[in-house]
């Protein structure tokens, strides 16, 4: 069994996006999209700053996980129709 701390915000984070964001018909579109996510629904696909060092500029890019690439299909698709 998961931490139930983690339960609970797993179970708030899912409530807020489907009743703030995607209202009522949008919220089975959010369960689906949300239930093969395996963590938290955030991904930073392109990240920069600047050393605090040398002052060099860094820049990293990664691409969404799969399961997260999944939801945010899964939820254009709804969006879309």
């Amino acid at each position: 069994m998961g931490n139930p701390a983690n339960t609970r915000w797993t179970a708030r984070k899912r409530l807020f996006i489907e009743e703030l964001l995607l209202g009522v018909s949008g919220a089975e579109a959010a369960r689906r999209a949300l239930e093969g996510l395996d963590g938290q629904a955030l991904h930073a696909g392109l990240l920069g700053l600047v050393h605090p060092g040398t002052g060099e500029k860094l820049l990293f890019e990664a691409p969404p996980p799969p399961d997260f690439q999944e939801a945010l299909t899964e939820l254009r698709t709804w969006q879309s129709q």
